[in-house]
């Protein structure tokens, strides 16, 4: 099917609707998790050190702080 060949060979579009209102730190961090290769991925610990997940934990940790 065409999805499926899309997820096999990594080809997506980050320019569609669906992704306006994406940040780029978040496409740059799903970018560098869809690389094919495992050798060529971002490793967990760099996903938990990307800046987007740094950013969304701190939102997180502030709205919890400020709903109590």
């Amino acid at each position: 099917s065409k999805l499926r060949n899309a997820i096999l060979t990594a080809s997506y579009n980050m320019e569609s609707e669906s992704w306006l209102h994406i940040s780029t730190e978040a496409k740059d961090l799903v970018r560098s998790m869809l690389v094919l290769s495992p050798k060529k991925r971002i490793p967990i610990i760099e996903i938990f050190n990307h800046p987007w997940i740094k950013n969304v934990g701190l939102i997180l940790i502030n709205a919890i702080v400020n709903s109590e």
